[in-house]
C-alpha cells in the first residue's frame, strides 16, 4: 500500500480536536490566534511543513497536553498499559519495516522485559503465540488493546 493512501489517524485526530478549540495552543505559544480557525490552518499549525512523528505514546501525549485544551484532548485517555502495548507493537513494526540492527535490538529488548524470553524470534512466530495471560494469541491482545483504546478515546469524544 502507498503512502498516499495511508490515513493519518493520529495527525487527522490531533488536527480536528485543535480545531475544537485552539486556546492550549495559543496558550502554549504565546500567540494571539481566534478560538476557532479553519481545519486547514489547523492542520498547518500540527504538520507544518513535515510529517509527524511521535516517538512513543508519552511523546503523544505530552504534545497534545501543550497544544489541546483538557475538554478537546482524546489522547489522555491513553492509559500507561495502553500505552505500552502501542509502544511495543510500533517497536515490531519499526523492525519489519527496516530489519536493522537497531530495530532487531529494541525487539530484542521487548521480548527480555515484557516476555521473560531470551532468545529472538521473529515477529510473526512472537505474535501468534499464545499469551499466557489472556489465553489467546498475542495479536489478538495486541488488536484488543487498539479497540479499549480507541473506545476510551472515543467514549471521551461522545463518540460511544
Amino acid at each position: 500500500m502507498g503512502s498516499k493512501n495511508r490515513k493519518p489517524l493520529v495527525e487527522d485526530l490531533m488536527i480536528d480536536c485543535l480545531n475544537k478549540d485552539t486556546s492550549g495552543y495559543a496558550k502554549y505559544t504565546g500567540f494571539k490566534i481566534d478560538k476557532h480557525i479553519s481545519r486547514d490552518t489547523c492542520k498547518a499549525i500540527v504538520i507544518g511543513t513535515t510529517f509527524l512523528d511521535f516517538k512513543s505514546v508519552g511523546h503523544l501525549k505530552q504534545m497534545s497536553k501543550q497544544i489541546l485544551v483538557q475538554e478537546c484532548n482524546p489522547f489522555t485517555k491513553i492509559t500507561t498499559s495502553y500505552g505500552k502495548k502501542i509502544d511495543e507493537f510500533f517497536i515490531i513494526r519499526n523492525y519489519l519495516a527496516h530489519y536493522s540492527d537497531a530495530a532487531r535490538r529494541s525487539l530484542l529488548s521487548v521480548y527480555k522485559d515484557g516476555y521473560g524470553m531470551k532468545r529472538f524470534v521473529e515477529p510473526g512466530v512472537f505474535l501468534l503465540a499464545k499469551d499466557r495471560e489472556e489465553e489467546m494469541p498475542r495479536m489478538g491482545v495486541y488488536i484488543n488493546n487498539f479497540k479499549n483504546t480507541a473506545n476510551a478515546m472515543g467514549k471521551f469524544l461522545g463518540i460511544y
